[in-house]
């Protein structure tokens, strides 16, 4: 509801001139939705990790040791906590 609203906000402000367009902002809230979809279809841990590396790499990020480390790291730990620890169930998917 919120993105909705942003959006609706921003063509808003795009009509009446106050802001101009800016396709970074556009791309990231895509790469955000596509996440929210995907994560249903293959699973929390593998798409949460390709988002983490994606969005890195929209951010320039070009270390590949934090590009593949923290992402996993980072899915493994909200992972464990949430699944095993709080016993909150996370989406599955096809792959895990």
């Amino acid at each position: 509801m919120l993105v909705v609203l942003s959006i609706i906000n921003i063509f808003r402000s795009i009509e009446k001139n106050t802001v101009k367009p800016n396709l970074k902002v556009f791309s990231y809230i895509s790469l955000i939705i596509v996440y929210i979809f995907i994560a249903q279809i293959i699973g929390y841990f593998v798409s949460t990790v390709a988002f983490i590396f994606m969005s890195l790499f929209f951010l320039k990020e070009r270390s590949i040791v934090k590009l593949v480390v923290l992402p996993t790291v980072t899915s493994l730990v909200i992972y464990l906590v949430f699944n095993l620890f709080l016993q909150v169930p996370l989406p599955h998917g096809i792959i895990f």
